[in-house]
């Protein structure tokens, strides 16, 4: 067991009493959905009186780790960042890097909306708050925009 596991481990130990480890393996039984180690370790990113919640609404909704941590995120309002702050040594390199970006927004625009994304995934777009349509639709075109351009300037 690593550092990391073992601060985790304590917490857990801290937080929860035989009788609430009993309470808590018997709502996952009853629910009929695995929740693992990595889901409680999502939960302890939650201020503590929030937990339950979000344990019965992951044991209800079959949530998987990662649909765990973006509702914490979306409850939260704060985002978890890691890796490194990127880096650009020339402008060619810089120039690549926002076509990578533009790429990966339009595959993502495109299975969010439905209309591309692999086959065999079954992509049916993402109902989105009305709110969010029409500035995701100009966001879509001003990087589409930005997009043609960078490729233009490559050929220069």
């Amino acid at each position: 067991m690593n550092l990391d596991q073992l601060d985790k481990a304590r917490a857990f130990a801290r937080e929860f009493t035989v009788r609430k480890l009993k309470d808590l393996c018997d709502q996952i039984e009853k629910g009929g959905f695995p929740v693992g180690v990595s889901h409680v370790i999502r939960l302890f990113w939650l201020p503590r009186n929030w937990r339950e919640k979000f344990l019965r609404n992951t044991i209800r909704e079959k949530w998987s780790c990662r649909r765990l941590g973006t509702a914490i995120q979306l409850a939260t309002g704060r985002r978890r960042h890691s890796g490194r702050p990127p880096s650009v040594r020339d402008a060619a390199e810089g120039l690549q890097k926002l076509r990578t970006l533009c790429e990966q927004w339009r595959r993502l625009y495109r299975v969010v909306r439905g209309t591309g994304g692999r086959e065999d995934e079954g992509a049916t777009g993402v109902l989105l708050p009305p709110k969010l349509e029409d500035p995701m639709r100009r966001c879509d075109s001003a990087i589409e925009e930005f997009y043609k351009l960078l490729r233009r300037f490559r050929k220069m």
